[in-house]
């Protein structure tokens, strides 16, 4: 069975952050995130609500046996690639309807000034 520590130390390494950074971003000491992951003590609610919220697992991710999926760094860059992909269409799809606005303002323009 999984413990608080070991799920707290096997999503800090899937994430790349270490007992600082989340200490600094889930306003916490560092000694507290080492307690934490040497399983001497466990969090308090909202100390546990700050940690997932560093680490981007909902809370169910502590205590769910089934242990749901969460994003690995591989399916994460996968997310922000399709992001991209997505974006960079939007913008070609701007582009073209501000070109056809600049066509058809430049022809109201020249409408107005042969009148």
């Amino acid at each position: 069975m999984d413990n608080f520590s070991s799920r707290l130390k096997r999503r800090m390494a899937e994430k790349g952050v270490t007992q600082k950074e989340l200490a600094a971003r889930a306003s916490l000491t560092q000694g507290a995130v080492s307690k934490y992951m040497n399983g001497r003590q466990e969090p308090k609610p909202r100390e546990l609500h700050a940690i997932s919220k560093a680490l981007a697992v909902p809370m169910e991710f502590w205590f769910d046996e089934t242990q749901p999926e969460v994003e690995s760094p591989k399916n994460e860059n996968l997310l922000w690639k399709n992001r991209a992909v997505k974006a960079e269409k939007q913008v070609r799809e701007l582009r073209a309807a501000f070109e056809e606005i600049t066509v058809i303002a430049n022809k109201s323009t020249r409408l107005s000034i042969v009148d």
